[in-house]
């Protein structure tokens, strides 16, 4: 898994910046390690990060950790009360992306 929201590092769409140089592949792994199952689970740091993503207003980076979250087992419950709470806590400019993800937070658009 790769938080550039870019295929995984064996796949033929290899992501090109962990093809230029291998810090971003060191990266890349970094991400892996940092999102697995630890103290907090897996899902809760995917849910963090939709929150995070809300907050600095990157549409496709709350995608992403939506179907991560998804994938993780998260409810829909559990993702709009998340989204509600990353509203709140950034604010009304964020109120599109939130609108966009509440009608479609099972990762289909």
């Amino acid at each position: 898994m790769t938080h550039s929201h870019e295929p995984a590092a064996g796949s033929p769409e290899r992501d090109p910046l962990q093809a230029a140089h291998p810090l971003f592949e060191e990266f890349a792994g970094l991400y892996e390690r940092a999102y697995a199952d630890g103290a907090a689970s897996a899902l809760t740091k995917e849910l963090v990060a939709l929150g995070t993503s809300i907050g600095r207003s990157c549409e496709p980076c709350a995608e992403y950790h939506v179907r991560r979250a998804i994938e993780l087992g998260a409810t829909r419950e559990a993702l709009v009360e998340s989204l509600f709470v990353a509203f709140l806590a950034a604010g009304s400019v964020t109120t599109p992306a939130v609108r966009r993800l509440v009608r479609a937070p099972r990762g289909e658009g």
